[in-house]
């Protein structure tokens, strides 16, 4: 589930990095708004979570990643803060790397950080409405 989900990200940030190479006029956008939010594990704030809204119908991811205070600002292009309005699939990710316990140098595992519970497909959704949007994820443990 992790790899995939890391998978999952991974494509959709070099998708969005070809189409900010390949460019796009304001005009050829579809419309957007903003959205922010906080994402917190036990009350505290979580620093460094790759954040991405899907939305359910056609059109491509916007995302972010969360500052010291747990705080994100979706974008959908480098350019263009926001996400397309409508239902979204929200995935988060947080991804620590440390050294395998091996004789190779180089290798490392990687945990997620994010509990298992958040990680299942549909378990986190948003509904994005023209106007500002704020959505917090308070998440738990266990």
């Amino acid at each position: 589930m992790t790899r995939r989900l890391y998978a999952h990200f991974a494509i959709s940030t070099a998708v969005l990095l070809l189409s900010c190479i390949v460019g796009c006029g304001r005009g050829d956008l579809p419309e957007l708004t903003e959205v922010t939010g906080t994402i917190t594990l036990d009350g505290n704030p979580v620093e460094e979570v790759d954040v991405m809204f899907s939305p359910v119908e056609e059109g491509r991811p916007s995302t972010s990643r969360t500052d010291a205070d747990g705080h994100y600002r979706l974008y959908y292009s480098s350019d263009n803060a926001g996400a397309i309005i409508g239902n979204h699939m929200v995935s988060l990710s947080k991804i620590e790397r440390r050294p395998a316990n091996t004789d190779t140098p180089g290798e490392f595992i990687e945990d997620e950080l994010i509990p298992p519970q958040y990680m299942e497909d549909g378990s986190l959704t948003a509904k994005v409405q023209d106007g500002g949007n704020v959505f917090n994820f308070e998440l738990v443990s266990q």
